[in-house]
C-alpha cells in the first residue's frame, strides 16, 4: 500500500520540514528520557513520563505522571511513588492513570488537582485498565470477571465515589471514551467487533456501527464518535454524529489513518501516507478538508485535542517529547489536488482511470493556476478532458489550467490511459499558482497502478502438468490428480466382498474451449486387496503416473499417459510393478478407447531390474506425444526409472496403422519429441557415456528420421557443451513453421554449470543463443513456437526460482517473471504454449496451494473490450459470428459489446451497451468478499467487471446484461462504496427510478449515473465502473432425504475421517452415531456446519 504514495514523499521534500509556516509546534517537554501518551483539556496536559530511576538494586526507569498548565507554568511531578503510572486522562481538576502499585493487578487512580491526594478508585480483582475521564466520571476497562464475560466496561462517579458496571456482555469491551452522560467502546461480543454507545441518562446501550471489519480507538467528544476502521482494506478515520445520526468516511487514501481524537473542531489522528514513521493530519469541520500538520521523516503519534490545541508524541529530538500546536486555518490560497486511479490492479491492454481534483481552499484567489500530469511510459493515452479550463497532451505528458480558482472552486480532469508495458505504473499530478501557497504538500498527488501481463485460473489440485493451445487460442491441459476417494462395496458376505478404491492418482484433461475450464478424468486410479478368506493376501494398485499431451490440426487432444500397475504383499512391500504406457485421444468428440502402448516390467516377485550394461533400473522416463498433420500420433519414451538414469530411447507411432516400437538411440538423464509437418520426428537427449553407435559423448545430442523415415546417426548440438550438477538436466525440441528445430537446454558452454540456453538448427547448423544464466544446480525447461516463428521458453531463475518467461519476438531474448518468490516448484511441473492469436498460455504448480494454475496473456482483442475475440465466439467457441445480443454484428468486433463465460464457468452471457458508449475492462470476477456476502443469495453467473467509457460528464447509460435462457435471477448485488457509504460494502442494487436493475426474465437492465449509486468510482468523470452480480434467492436447507442417501453411502465405511462428509460425530468412521446426529435434525433447518447444504 505505501508503494502508491512514494512520488508524493518525492516531490513533497521540496516543500516541507517539521512544519508548515502555518503551523508552529510547541515543545513541552525537553527532557533527555521519553515522554508519551499526552491528553489534554483547554490549557491544561498530562502525559506519562520516565525520567526518574527507580530505589531497586539495580535502578531502573519507572513511569510517573506529569502535568503543566500552557502557557504559565511550568511542568510537575504528580506522582513519585515506586511503581508505574501509566495512561493518564485528565477533565477539568481531575487526572487519572494506570496504576500498578498493588503489583498483582493495575488499577485505576485518581488525583484533583486543586490540592487533592492520590486516590485509588478501583480496588477489585483483575485489573483495571485504560481510564477515560469527564465531568468528575471516570470510565476504564475492567478483568474482574475475565473469566466469564471476559473485559467489561466499569464507570466510577467522583462526587457520588460509587461504582457501576456499564456492560458486562458476553466477549470483549475495550477502549472506553467518556464525554458528558455518553460512553463509547470497542464491543467485541459479535462475529466482528463494533462500536457500542452507552447513554448514562437513559441507562440505555447500543451498536453504532455493523460493518463487518477490524476496528479500535473510539473517542466521542459531544455529539461527535471517531475511530479507525478497516472496511476499506485499510484503516481509515470514520465520524459518527449523533446530532444527524450519520456516519462518514473521513479519509480515503489507502495507507493507514490511525489513532484519532476529536473536539468542536475537528479531528486529529496519526497518518501512514508519506512513510511507516507517521505523521499529523487534520480534518477541519468547518471547510470539511484534511489538513497535513506536521510531515517529516520523524514519527507525531497519539495525537490528543481539546477545542483547537492537539498534543501529541513526537520523536524528532531522538527519544519521545510532548508537543503543542494551536491550530488556525492557513491563509494564501492553499491550492490542494486529489488523484484517484481505477482500478488498482488491471493487465495489459487494459485501460485506467486518472480522476484528478484540483480544489482552491483559499481564502485568496488562485491565479494562474497550472496542472501537470506526468504520464508514464507505460501506457497509451486513449483520452483526457477537464470540466473547466484547458487540458491536453504535450510532450508525453498532460498539461493545462485555469486563469483563475476563487476560494472553495474547483475542477476536474479524466484521464484515460491504456497499459501497455506490465509492471507498476506510477502517475504523478502538480499543481501551482502565483499566490502563495500555506499547504505546499497538498500541491501533488501520485497513484501506482499493478500491471499484470497475464490473467490467472486454478485447476484445483494436480502435478505434472502439460498445455497445448489450439488454432483459436483456447488452451489444453493434462496433469496427474489425486484420486477421488470414492469407494465401492460389492457383495454383501463381508469375508468375500470386494472393495474398490478410487483414491489412487488420476489423469485430468482440462480446455477452457467453451470459455471456461471444464475438467474431466481419462484414467481413474483404483486399489483393491484380496478378500479376508485369501492366505497371504495380495494388494494391488492402478494409479496415473504421469501424461504427455499433443493437439492435431483440428484442435482434437491426444493424450499418453503412464500408469503403475503395482501388487503388494501384506507388508506393503513392491512384488511385481509394470510401467505401462497408454494412447487415447478426443478426435471423434469422445474418448477413443485406451490402447496400452507399451509395457515395462521394473519388478519381479520383489527383485528390482535394471537396464542391461547402464546400472539404471528400468523404468518409463520423459514420455513425449506428438501429432503429425495427417493426424497420426508418435510418443516416445526413455526406458530407465528417471532423472540421472540412462536407458534406450524407445519411438512409437501408429503411423502405419498399427502401433510400432523402434529403439532408436540412449539417453542420459532426459530427452523430447517432436514432429515436423512432413511427419517426421525429432528427438533432443542428453548423452554421457558410451553412444549406440560406440561413440563416448557426454552433452546434448539430436536424432531424426526425416527425410526418408530412417533414423540417422546422432548428432551434438553444441560442441563445447559443458553441465554442472549433470542430474535433472531438461531439454525440449519444438518445430516451426519453417520445419527447423527449436531446442531450449542447460549448456555451460565450457564452464562447470547450466545456463539456459536455445539452439536452432538453420541450413544445417546448429546456432546457440544464451538465454539466461543459470547455475550449477539443473533447472527445468521448456519451449514453445509463436505465430512468428520466435521461441517462447519457462524456466526457475536459479537464485530466486521464480517461474521466468522469455522470448526472443523481437529479435534479442527479453526475460520477465510470471510467478514470483519461488512459488513454482522446480523440476517438470510447469509448462507453456502458445496460439496463432499471439497469446502464450503457461501452467504452473502453486506450492502455496498444492494446486495448478493456469495464466497467460490472451491474443487479439479486436474490439478492446478486454475480452479476447477467441472467447467471444459463442458458448462452444467455435462460432465467429456470434450475436449475443442479436443486433447483426459479431460481438468481437463492437466496443460496446462483450460476450464471455463467467467466472466459475457456470453461463455464457453477453453485455451491451447503447452506442457511442464503449465497454472496456470486462473481466468475469470471482465473489469480491465472501467472508460477509449475503447468505441467502446464491451468486449463480458469479461477478463481471466492467468501465464505460465515453459517457458526458454526469451522464446516464443502461447496460443489458444477457444471461443463459433459463436463468431466473430475482435480484442484482453490488460490492462497493455508494455516495451515503463511500467504502466497499455488499449492497442491493435494484431500480430506483434513477439507478439500479430491472429484471425481466433473464434479461438485467442495469442503470447507471455517473458518479452515482452503482458507479465504484464515486466521480462524474464521464467513467462508470460496474462489478456487480446477478442474484437468485436461496431455498432454505432442510435435513432430508437426500443427506440420509449421502449418509448410508458411507455407512460404515473405517477410512480415514478427512476423506469423508458424513462423519458427523468426528470419531473417524460413518456409523450409529452419525445417523443419531441426523435423526436430531431430521426435517429441521440445517446447522451451520451441515456439510451438505449446496
Amino acid at each position: 500500500m505505501k508503494a502508491q504514495f512514494v512520488l508524493i514523499l518525492v516531490t513533497a521534500s521540496l516543500f516541507c520540514s517539521s512544519a508548515f509556516s502555518e503551523f508552529v509546534p510547541v515543545r513541552i517537554t525537553d527532557n533527555p528520557n521519553i515522554q508519551i501518551e499526552p491528553a489534554i483539556d483547554g490549557t491544561r496536559i498530562v502525559w506519562q513520563d520516565n525520567r526518574h530511576p527507580s530505589t531497586t538494586i539495580p535502578p531502573k526507569y519507572q513511569w510517573d505522571i506529569y502535568f503543566r498548565d500552557y502557557p504559565g507554568e511550568t511542568e510537575q511531578r504528580k506522582t513519585s511513588w515506586p511503581s508505574n503510572q501509566i495512561n493518564p486522562a485528565i477533565s477539568g481538576d481531575w487526572i487519572v492513570w494506570e496504576d500498578d502499585t498493588d503489583t498483582r493487578n493495575r488499577e485505576i487512580y485518581a488525583l484533583n488537582l486543586t490540592g487533592g491526594v492520590a486516590a485509588n478508585i478501583s480496588s477489585a480483582s483483575g485489573h483495571q485498565i485504560k481510564p477515560s475521564i469527564s465531568n468528575g466520571r471516570v470510565v476504564w476497562e475492567d478483568y474482574r470477571n475475565q473469566t466469564t464475560t471476559g473485559a467489561d466496561i466499569y464507570l466510577y462517579d467522583l462526587v457520588a465515589k460509587t461504582t457501576t458496571p456499564l456492560c458486562t456482555a458476553s466477549g470483549d469491551q475495550t477502549m472506553p471514551s467518556i464525554s458528558g452522560h455518553r460512553v463509547v467502546w470497542l464491543d467485541g461480543r459479535g462475529d466482528s467487533p463494533q462500536i457500542y454507545l452507552y447513554n448514562l441518562n437513559l441507562a440505555q446501550e447500543r451498536a453504532i456501527t455493523t460493518a463487518f471489519s477490524a476496528k479500535g480507538a473510539p473517542v466521542i467528544r459531544g455529539n461527535k464518535i471517531v475511530w479507525y476502521d478497516f472496511r476499506s482494506g485499510n484503516f481509515d478515520i470514520f465520524l459518527y454524529d449523533l446530532s444527524t445520526e450519520t456516519e462518514t468516511r473521513i479519509t480515503s487514501n489507502s495507507a493507514h489513518q490511525m489513532y484519532p481524537a476529536v473536539s468542536d473542531v475537528g479531528i486529529v489522528w496519526t497518518d501512514y501516507r508519506h512513510d511507516a514513521n507517521g505523521d499529523l493530519y487534520f480534518y477541519e469541520f468547518a471547510t470539511q478538508r484534511e489538513i497535513p500538520l506536521i510531515v517529516d521523516e520523524y514519527n507525531q503519534i497519539l495525537p490528543d485535542i481539546s477545542g483547537n490545541r492537539i498534543v501529541w508524541m513526537d520523536f524528532r529530538n531522538d527519544l519521545g517529547d510532548i508537543y503543542l500546536l494551536e491550530y488556525s486555518p492557513p491563509g494564501g490560497a492553499d491550492l490542494s489536488i486529489l488523484q484517484t486511479a481505477w482500478p488498482a490492479e488491471v493487465k495489459v491492454g487494459d485501460r485506467i482511470v486518472y480522476t484528478l481534483q484540483v480544489t482552491n481552499y483559499g481564502p485568496l484567489e488562485a491565479t494562474n493556476v497550472s496542472i501537470m500530469d506526468n504520464l508514464s511510459p507505460k501506457v497509451r493515452l486513449v483520452s483526457a478532458t477537464s470540466n473547466k479550463g484547458t487540458c491536453f497532451e504535450f510532450a508525453g505528458d498532460i498539461v493545462g489550467g485555469v486563469a483563475s480558482l476563487a476560494a472553495n472552486e474547483g475542477l476536474k480532469w479524466t484521464i484515460v490511459v491504456e497499459a501497455i508495458e506490465s509492471g507498476m505504473i506510477v502517475n504523478t499530478a502538480t499543481v501551482e499558482a502565483n499566490e502563495e501557497d500555506p499547504i505546499a504538500i497538498n500541491n501533488s498527488a501520485a497513484t501506482a497502478t499493478r500491471v499484470s501481463q497475464y490473467e490467472q485460473r486454478s485447476l484445483g489440485e494436480g502435478w505434472y502438468p502439460q498445455i497445448r493451445a489450439d488454432a483459436s487460442g483456447f488452451a489444453h491441459a493434462s496433469f496427474t490428480r489425486r484420486g477421488e476417494r470414492r469407494v465401492e462395496r460389492f457383495g454383501n458376505d463381508p469375508m468375500i466382498a470386494s472393495v474398490i478404491c478410487h483414491h489412487p492418482d488420476d489423469i485430468v484433461y482440462a480446455t477452457n474451449r467453451s470459455g471456461r475450464w471444464i475438467s474431466e478424468i481419462i484414467y481413474d486410479g483404483i486399489g483393491y486387496s484380496d478378500p479376508g478368506n485369501v492366505v497371504n493376501p495380495r494388494s494391488y494398485r492402478k494409479e496415473a503416473v504421469n501424461s504427455a499431451l499433443a493437439l492435431d490440426v483440428n484442435g482434437h487432444a491426444h493424450i499418453a499417459y503412464q500408469v503403475k500397475k503395482e501388487v503388494r504383499t501384506v507388508f506393503g512391500e513392491t512384488w511385481d510393478q509394470f510401467l505401462q504406457l497408454w494412447y487415447t485421444n478426443n478426435g471423434s468428440g469422445t474418448w477413443s478407447k485406451p490402447v496400452m502402448i507399451a509395457e515395462v516390467q521394473t519388478y519381479i516377485d520383489g527383485v528390482q531390474q535394471y537396464g542391461f550394461g547402464t546400472g539404471s533400473p528400468l523404468g518409463m522416463w520423459a514420455i513425449d506425444l506428438d501429432i503429425d498433420p495427417a493426424g497420426h500420433a508418435h510418443a516416445m519414451y526413455v526406458n530407465t526409472r528417471g532423472m540421472a538414469g540412462m536407458g534406450d530411447i524407445v519411438y512409437l507411432t501408429n503411423a502405419d496403422g498399427e502401433w510400432t516400437a523402434t529403439t532408436v538411440g540412449r539417453a542420459y538423464d532426459y530427452a523430447s519429441l517432436a514432429v515436423d509437418h512432413d511427419g517426421h520426428a525429432h528427438i533432443c537427449h542428453y548423452g554421457w557415456g558410451t553412444t549406440p553407435g560406440g561413440e563416448y559423448y557426454e552433452g546434448l545430442l539430436y536424432l531424426t528420421n526425416a527425410s526418408d523415415g530412417t533414423w540417422g546417426t546422432v548428432q551434438e548440438v553444441d560442441p563445447d557443451w559443458t553441465g554442472g550438477q549433470l542430474e535433472g538436466m531438461v531439454c525440449e525440441i519444438a518445430i516451426d513453421s519453417l520445419n527447423r528445430p527449436q531446442i531450449s537446454l542447460v549448456d555451460g558452454a565450457g564452464q562447470p554449470q547450466q545456463d539456459y540456453r536455445h539452439a536452432v538448427k538453420i541450413d544445417g547448423i546448429w546456432q546457440l543463443a544464451l538465454v539466461a544464466p543459470g547455475s550449477f544446480q539443473s533447472g527445468h525447461n521448456q519451449i514453445a513456437i509463436g505465430p512468428d516463428n520466435a521461441a517462447h521458453i519457462l524456466y526457475p531463475d536459479p537464485d530466486t526460482r521464480d517461474l521466468m518467461y522469455a522470448n526472443n519476438v523481437g529479435g534479442t531474448w527479453t526475460r520477465e517473471t510470471v510467478v514470483p518468490q519461488g512459488y513454482s516448484t522446480y523440476f517438470m511441473l510447469f509448462d507453456l504454449a502458445t496460439d496463432p492469436t499471439g497469446g502464450v498460455h503457461f501452467i504452473y504448480h502453486d506450492r502455496r496451494s498444492d494446486d495448478l494454475t493456469v495464466t497467460g496473456r490472451m491474443g487479439t482483442d479486436g474490439d478492446s473490450d478486454g475480452v479476447g475475440d477467441a472467447f467471444e465466439q459463442g458458448p462452444n467457441g467455435d462460432d465467429p459470428a456470434y450475436d449475443g445480443n442479436e443486433d447483426g454484428i459479431p460481438d468481437a468486433q463492437q466496443d460496446n459489446v462483450a460476450s464471455m463465460t463467467t467466472f466459475a464457468g457456470q453461463g455464457y452471457v453477453t453485455l451491451a451497451c447503447p452506442e457511442g458508449v464503449s465497454l472496456s475492462n470486462v473481466q468475469p470476477q470471482n465473489n469480491p468478499s465472501p467472508e460477509d456476502a449475503p447468505t441467502d443469495q446464491n451468486f449463480v453467473y458469479d461477478f463481471l467487471g466492467f468501465m464505460l467509457l465515453d459517457l458526458p460528464v454526469g451522464g446516464s447509460t443502461t447496460v443489458t446484461l444477457i444471461l443463459p435462457a433459463d436463468a431466473a435471477p430475482t435480484s442484482y448485488y453490488k460490492y462497493g462504496p455508494t455516495p451515503t457509504q463511500p467504502w466497499p460494502h455488499w449492497y442491493e442494487f435494484m431500480f430506483d427510478g434513477q439507478t439500479g436493475a430491472e429484471i425481466n426474465g433473464n434479461i438485467i437492465t442495469l442503470h447507471f449515473v455517473d458518479g452515482e449509486r452503482g458507479d465504484n468510482d464515486l466521480s462524474a468523470n464521464g467513467v462508470i465502473v460496474d462489478p456487480g452480480a446477478a442474484a437468485t434467492a436461496i431455498a432454505e436447507c432442510v435435513v432430508d432425504l437426500n443427506d440420509l442417501v449421502q449418509l448410508t453411502d458411507e455407512w460404515m465405511l473405517n477410512w480415514p475421517a478427512e476423506w469423508m462428509t458424513a462423519d458427523l460425530d468426528t470419531d473417524g468412521r460413518v456409523g450409529i452415531g452419525d445417523l443419531a446426529i441426523l435423526a436430531e435434525y431430521w426435517m429441521q433447518p440445517c446447522p451451520a456446519d451441515w456439510p451438505w447444504k449446496e
